[in-house]
């Protein structure tokens, strides 16, 4: 597991904008923020959030540079 601060995820430039994500977590979409923090400095979204077909999830995809 990798820990990603409120502060992250509140810096973190998303392609997608979530009202509910915006008024909870002050972040546009907290799926793509945790991915691209935790995949690190330089990091791309592979795939954009997803939303579970029961709205209770949501998953995006990020790789980070080689080390």
């Amino acid at each position: 597991m990798i820990a990603v601060s409120p502060g992250t995820l509140q810096r973190a430039t998303t392609p997608t904008q979530s009202v509910a994500s915006l008024a909870a977590r002050r972040a546009g979409s907290v799926a793509e923020a945790s991915a691209l923090a935790a995949a690190g400095p330089g990091a791309q979204l592979l795939a954009t959030r997803h939303i579970s077909p029961d709205r209770m999830a949501t998953c995006a995809i990020a790789q980070g540079l080689p080390a």
